[in-house]
């Protein structure tokens, strides 16, 4: 059965309920009018409700990876998908984490302590920074780094500027070779050496024994700030 119902009073809820109703599996979903953000809030709520979805439409914007062929009307068709490991596949991935995050730690550790003495001696203040941050479902965790920042800042301006960059829609800074990044520019609390250990990502480096806790993985999304994942829409 084809059916088709108007995007333009469709709401996430609605969505899902006619994808359970009509017991649908594959919905084609054409913007119209809606921004991404809000068309995006209904191809997940199909989704999450087990339909696939595609997005139709003639935006360059909304296309977040390669068309499929054909489309419908002239215009490509994108193809959303959940993506779950399940079975061997989440041993192996944990295998390698295990593996690659020990290896990486012995073969690293007398750079590790080079690093981390010269973050003692470049500022008062702990070698390694303990932040709390969100990862797989939801749950929250304690993340290492080297410390790149004086003690005792405040988190106030990075906590605005997230919000003005999530829910107001601000654009992503521009660095002098023309690099997009999605963080506060010249941060006045960045040490000196912090802001060279930050440039290499080498402050990034004490994550590698969140990867043997099973907090991270050696490949995945970034985990968040609690005050950023409570910035965040259901589909982002």
């Amino acid at each position: 059965r084809v059916s088709h119902h108007t995007i333009s009073s469709m709401t996430p809820g609605r969505a899902a309920s006619l994808v359970d109703e009509r017991e649908a599996g594959e919905v084609i979903i054409d913007p119209d009018t809606r921004t991404p953000a809000e068309v995006l809030s209904i191809a997940f709520a199909c989704l999450d409700s087990g339909a696939e979805v595609r997005l139709m439409s003639a935006e360059t914007r909304m296309i977040v990876r390669r068309p499929e062929n054909g489309g419908i009307g002239g215009l490509p068709l994108m193809r959303l998908r959940q993506f779950h490991l399940a079975g061997p596949e989440v041993f192996l991935k944990r295998f390698v984490d295990i593996v690659g995050a020990g290896i990486g730690l012995v073969l690293l550790s007398p750079f590790l302590a080079v690093i981390a003495l010269l973050v003692k001696l470049s500022s008062p203040g702990p070698v390694i920074y303990k932040q709390e941050r969100v990862g797989r479902r939801g749950t929250s965790f304690l993340m290492f780094k080297f410390r790149t920042m004086m003690d005792g800042n405040d988190a106030q301006a990075s906590r605005d500027y997230l919000r003005s960059f999530i829910r107001e829609g601000r654009p992503a800074e521009i660095t002098a070779d023309g690099t997009m990044i999605f963080k506060q520019p010249r941060d006045p609390r960045v040490t000196t050496l912090g802001a060279w250990l930050r440039r290499l990502s080498l402050d990034e480096l004490p994550q590698l024994y969140n990867v043997l806790l099973g907090d991270m993985s050696l490949v995945g999304p970034r985990p968040c700030l609690p005050y950023e994942w409570e910035l965040y829409e259901p589909w982002q």
